[in-house]
């Protein structure tokens, strides 16, 4: 005759992963957007003159980081301007791009900002 009930033995470690369970139903259908053409989505540029990074005012969205450049000239060379409030002012990327100067005798140079 076999003798009295033992304790419980200690807990065991925890087996692997099991398989994915099946997909769960189709939801219900949400609700109509608002239309598109009405909306409206300001695209704004902010600059700094810091090595910071210039931030967005609250609720606005990042879109990009880049650089800008305001002016150049050399020599005696009028450069060219942005518009630093439109968003075309912020250049992901920024090299500055050769260009040939050549003075009323024809004779040329090349530059570079």
């Amino acid at each position: 005759q076999p003798g009295p009930k033992g304790m419980n033995g200690h807990d065991g470690t925890q087996g692997p992963p099991g398989p994915s369970g099946p997909h769960g139903p189709k939801g219900l259908t949400g609700s109509q957007g608002v239309s598109g053409k009405n909306a409206f989505t300001p695209i704004i540029t902010v600059h700094t003159q810091t090595a910071m990074k210039a931030t967005c005012p609250t609720g606005m969205k990042l879109l990009w980081t880049g650089y800008s450049l305001l002016h150049t000239g050399s020599e005696g060379v009028s450069g060219t301007t942005q518009d630093l409030g439109g968003a075309g002012s912020c250049l992901r990327k920024f090299k500055a791009v050769p260009f040939t100067m050549c003075d009323h005798d024809g004779e040329c140079e090349m530059k570079s900002a």
